[in-house]
């Protein structure tokens, strides 16, 4: 449909600090997708796989590790005190992939710490090298209810936690021909800047006429009539007093108030993601509140934190 919107472009940001290879990209959607279905398993741990992309790059990272989708398993009744997985598991999610002929392929895991902190215990670890052996596959754990999350790494048994990685965000706009919808907008400010130029051309030249350009004196002769005045009678002079002026107090007092920003208050378990969704319904405006509140690493809050919640741009 016309109407529908489509990608028109994607920005990559920045969560915790760029460290050393190598580099991973978690799309947005995605890595809401996570964080939701971990506060959704708060009585055991829970995880699944990570579907993506191992992109080539002419520099010396050699390559980047790109997250595309999440692959979900579901969790054994009452919770589990750990996460497993078995080659069946991997297995079958491979077949799922090649009988799709798509180009992705595991690139890792996922899976939740409820409340414990997030690490990789010893029987994480060689679950890891058991089934996620290549040098590009990683692991990522969560703990929703702490609000912490953690990526690792893992080459030749050599463990090392990445100090972060990058959430990329798709731009959406209108269907239809992408040049014409990214010219519209310079079109909108070359018709402004000459409505501008005119207007400043018009008061200057009124300026100038006033200020240099003196009438003759035969054209003050000939605009000038005498006002008779009737013999026997005095002219009268009307005297108009000037409105009262209005004093500094008076305008402060007339003057409304700036709305108060609304606040929240950061409890145990939330993120930006969850508050987002509480106050604007919908988990992805939560980059709104980390630059409003300078917030560098969306994963690190703390529980009392005071949040300023900005008004949302597009209501």
């Amino acid at each position: 449909m016309n109407g529908d919107p489509r990608v028109v472009g994607v920005r990559r940001f920045l969560v915790g600090q760029a460290g050393p290879f190598p580099r991973v990209v978690f799309r947005e959607e995605v890595f809401a997708q996570m964080d939701q279905f971990a506060q959704e398993h708060p009585s055991g741990e829970s995880g699944g796989f990570l579907v993506g992309r191992k992109r080539n790059l002419k520099s010396l990272e050699e390559y980047e590790i790109v997250v595309d989708q999440f692959v979900p398993l579901a969790q054994a009744r009452g919770g589990a005190s750990r996460f497993a997985l078995t080659k069946d598991h991997y297995q079958a999610v491979q077949r799922s992939l090649q009988s799709s002929g798509s180009n992705l392929r595991i690139v890792g895991w996922m899976h939740s710490h409820p409340g414990f902190g997030v690490f990789l215990s010893a029987f994480d670890k060689q679950q890891h090298e058991r089934l996620f052996n290549r040098p590009w596959q990683i692991a990522y754990v969560i703990d929703a209810q702490l609000g912490e999350r953690a990526l690792y790494h893992c080459v030749d048994h050599a463990w090392r936690e990445l100090p972060g990685y990058y959430i990329l965000r798709s731009e959406y706009g209108p269907s239809g021909d992408r040049g014409r919808g990214a010219r519209w907008p310079r079109r909108v400010a070359s018709l402004l800047l000459f409505i501008l130029l005119v207007c400043a051309g018009v008061l200057g030249y009124q300026w100038v006429s006033s200020r240099y350009i003196e009438p003759s004196p035969s054209q003050v002769a000939q605009n000038t009539e005498p006002v008779p005045v009737p013999s026997g009678q005095e002219s009268v002079v009307t005297v108009t007093p000037a409105p009262p002026s209005v004093t500094q107090s008076q305008s402060a007092e007339q003057r409304p108030e700036p709305p108060k920003p609304r606040e929240y208050v950061v409890a145990r378990g939330d993120s930006l993601w969850t508050i987002a969704e509480k106050v604007y319904g919908d988990a992805r405006l939560y980059r709104l509140i980390a630059e409003a509140n300078n917030i560098s690493n969306p994963s690190r809050l703390r529980t009392g934190q005071v949040l300023v919640i900005p008004d949302n741009p597009e209501e």
